[in-house]
């Protein structure tokens, strides 16, 4: 926005026209809002060319290793710490597993050791050991949502041709620092979309944002009801209602549209089967069927929405952000809504 627009308002040209909607993407780190960034990107941006591609091999290795890396650290803590017996020996590595589990816990700066031990990795990744404790601890550990993704493709990243596609480049996870910004068209209509880190460091640099955004997009990983933050004890779930009733309660917003994303609503659908939403401290007072998705989103919708004292319209979408149709589709929506009430703030259309 030119610093000549109204705080909190849209940007408009002289002859009070609208030129452009700022949309500020907000939500706590592991959220998924880098991922609808990208979606983004690829659906009204210039995509993803070969150099973009490029350096993303680095960062999807990278990504690999530290699952895999996770993965043997949790295992063999177990097969040291268990008290059972029986249940201590299902977390023993065969010896020469054990090799290549010494490789992979050294790995520091490097992702070379996927490139040159690629089917050695897969072998660890598919033993016994490692797979009892992907099933039974993921959660505990904070291993990334597409871990299990990446891991059965270990050989094919591992490749020194390997060249990520679209669906790779969506699902590996990159920390957000200050801001990602993307700008695009919907129906001759401008937008900007201002893409913020999530984690504490980060979030202290939102209020830069505020003055010059029309609306604000509160991305919440619906996934992370049962997992602690990266950098306390907080429950996720926890931690992303504290700061969306902060945003609702912001002054500087106050005029801006808000929306909320529930987001990765196929791993929250997975998860149910195996632990319901009560784990959560928030969510510990849900009384309905701990499997059935819609009631379980239901009751997640129904806390976030409570937290809003504001009277302010709250605009609701469930999301997956690596299914381009779905974000595609909520994106025109969303579009929609803020265009609307810009028109509405701006006096250029009456209710």
């Amino acid at each position: 926005c030119d610093n000549a627009a109204p705080m909190g308002c849209f940007s408009s040209a002289e002859d009070g026209t609208i030129r452009s909607h700022n949309l500020l993407l907000l939500g706590a780190a592991r959220s998924g809002k880098s991922t609808l960034c990208k979606q983004m990107a690829m659906l009204y941006g210039r995509g993803f060319n070969r150099l973009d591609k490029k350096l993303h091999v680095s960062i999807i290795r990278t990504n690999t290793i530290q699952h895999i890396q996770c993965l043997v650290k949790e295992c063999r803590r177990r097969e040291m710490t268990e008290e059972d017996e029986k249940t201590r020996s299902m977390y023993v590595l065969d010896s020469d597993l054990k090799v290549t589990a010494d490789a992979i816990e050294r790995e520091e700066e490097s992702d070379d050791i996927i490139t040159t031990m690629a089917f050695d990795l897969q072998s660890l990744w598919k033993s016994a050991a490692i797979q009892r404790t992907y099933e039974l601890h993921a959660s505990e550990i904070l291993l990334g949502d597409n871990a299990a993704f990446f891991l059965d493709r270990i050989t094919e990243i591992g490749a020194s041709d390997y060249v990520p596609d679209n669906n790779h480049i969506l699902r590996c996870r990159a920390r957000t620092a200050g801001l990602n910004t993307i700008e695009f068209s919907i129906h001759d209509k401008d937008f900007v979309l201002t893409d913020m880190g999530g984690q504490y460091s980060e979030r202290r640099k939102w209020a830069r944002a505020y003055s010059s955004a029309t609306a604000v997009l509160f991305v919440v990983g619906l996934s992370g009801y049962n997992q602690v933050t990266d950098e306390s004890s907080e429950n996720q779930m926890v931690e992303s209602m504290r700061l969306f009733k902060e945003i609702c309660e912001n002054e500087e917003l106050k005029e801006c549209s808000l929306i909320l994303f529930l987001n990765k609503r196929d791993i929250f659908e997975d998860k149910l089967n195996q632990t319901p939403i009560t784990v959560c401290p928030a969510l510990s007072g849900y009384k309905g069927d701990p499997k059935d998705y819609k009631s379980s989103l239901a009751y997640v919708k129904k806390c976030f929405l409570s937290l809003n004292d504001t009277g302010k319209d709250v605009y609701v979408h469930e999301t997956c952000a690596i299914d381009s149709e779905n974000v595609e589709r909520i994106f025109r929506s969303v579009t929609e809504t803020v265009v609307t009430n810009d028109l509405y703030k701006g006096g250029l259309i009456r209710p």
